[in-house]
């Protein structure tokens, strides 16, 4: 049976247990309808996916038993996302507790870099330009095109470095806060503490 018949199926399931249509959504998906309509095929021993979800729908004794097992099912892939969620906080975790010396400077290296690549990029640029102009003041509409459209071609690079070393910054003074004791608040927060003074 085809993924899209075997979701259309489940999603008929959602007449007695409504909750489960969330399930239904994302890369995992067809995995997770297929899941559903194993129960349902379980539960009435009809091996056509749309036959056991119509039994389901019309007996009030297997819909009951779909309902408890459904339970289960759900309790089984809550505790699923909860061992995945627990494996990345660890990696997390062991990211920032780390003492290794590059980890926690990465941020500063990267900034560095970024600074050092800015200025050496325009620097050269300017120097380029000067010689050029100096030695054929002719070409200068020339160069200036050219320029232009280096500067077109790198800005995408540049926007995306740029917008990594804010976020970086940003992040960072935020954990020195935290370390320090200190709870920042929201500019909402902010705005609405001031007009209560």
């Amino acid at each position: 049976m085809e993924p899209i018949s075997i979701i259309t199926a489940a999603m008929g399931l959602a007449k007695v247990v409504p909750g489960i249509i969330g399930l239904f959504r994302g890369k995992d998906a067809e995995e997770k309808a297929a899941g559903v309509v194993k129960i349902a095929r379980d539960i009435t021993g009809i091996d056509d996916p749309q036959g056991a979800v119509d039994g389901v729908i019309k007996d009030p004794a297997l819909a009951a038993q779909f309902k408890e097992k459904m339970l289960d099912h759900t309790l089984a892939m809550r505790e699923a996302d909860n061992t995945q969620l627990e494996i990345v906080n660890a990696t997390i975790r062991a990211e920032l507790s780390s003492t290794d010396k590059y980890n926690s400077r990465w941020r500063a290296t990267f900034g560095y870099m970024v600074a050092i690549s800015w200025f050496v990029t325009f620097a050269g640029l300017v120097t380029a330009v000067i010689i050029v102009v100096v030695k054929s003041p002719d070409k200068l509409g020339e160069i200036l095109t050219a320029l232009g459209t280096m500067m077109a071609n790198t800005s995408m690079l540049w926007g995306v470095a740029l917008s990594v070393l804010g976020v970086t910054v940003h992040k960072r003074s935020k954990d020195k806060e935290t370390a320090a004791g200190a709870t920042s608040t929201g500019s909402l927060q902010n705005i609405l503490s001031m007009l209560k003074r």
